[in-house]
């Protein structure tokens, strides 16, 4: 039996008494256990056997749904303590649902309540659905989230996406390395990423090559990719 729960003195007596006692503690700051959040405690629970992951999964659901941008924040912490998947399509309708005032409040590390929750549902959403794929690469791009971008075309992204996704992405930054490289060595994506990488300069694409070459070992060992992007470089080496 689950309920009551015991927290710090407290006695819980049901889900939404729990959800209280979170978007309290979210709201304080950590108030209920010293040094800790809710993003701690919560999923301190859930493996001490007190809280089903089920339950703290709903817990999440529910409290997504809720306008204070404390409350929000320490959910996209919740999900990933949580890591279950189907909370990343509930973060992501989560910025569909809440009104733009409550989500352009600063959240943390510099970010915007809206970046936080794009952020968490880029790393946790299932992204085969090429509908729900779609829609949240055109919110992480209205949003600047380049990195985000190219790791959700590296989990599901096809072709198409990546001619229209990722030389924006690459134009922006250097990019996360190993997310670039596993776009090519996805046989569906790799003529895509080629042709891209092909029509950016060349320092720039020295750079690139050298922060995959470190990110995954199979590049270095790619001659074809090699040949593909450097093709002076490769004559000059096969005389």
């Amino acid at each position: 039996m689950t309920f009551p729960l015991s927290i710090a003195g407290r006695t819980v007596t049901d889900p939404p008494g729990l959800a209280a006692l979170v978007r309290a503690d979210a709201a304080a700051g950590g108030a209920i256990l010293a040094g800790q959040r809710p993003r701690d405690w919560v999923p301190a629970l859930v493996r001490q056997g007190l809280l089903p992951a089920q339950l703290a999964v709903g817990l999440v659901a529910a409290l997504l749904q809720d306008p204070s941008p404390s409350t929000l924040v320490e959910c996209t912490h919740l999900a990933r303590a949580l890591g279950d998947r189907r909370l990343g399509t509930v973060l992501a309708a989560a910025v569909d649902a809440h009104d733009v005032g409550v989500l352009l409040v600063p959240g943390e590390e510099g970010r915007s309540v809206e970046d936080l929750l794009l952020l968490a549902a880029a790393e946790l959403a299932e992204v085969d659905d090429a509908e729900f794929r779609g829609n949240l690469l055109d919110r992480l791009r209205h949003a600047g989230l380049a990195s985000a971008e190219l790791q959700v075309l590296a989990r599901g992204g096809n072709a198409e996406e990546v001619r229209t996704w990722l030389p924006a992405i690459l134009a922006e930054a250097l990019p996360d390395a190993a997310a670039l490289a596993s776009l090519l060595f996805r046989q569906d994506t790799r003529p895509a990423t080629v042709a891209i990488l092909q029509e950016l300069a060349e320092g720039a694409r020295r750079e690139m090559w050298q922060a995959m070459r470190e990110a995954d070992p199979r590049i270095a060992t790619d001659v074809r990719l090699r040949t593909a992007l450097f093709p002076l470089l490769s004559r000059t080496a096969s005389r």
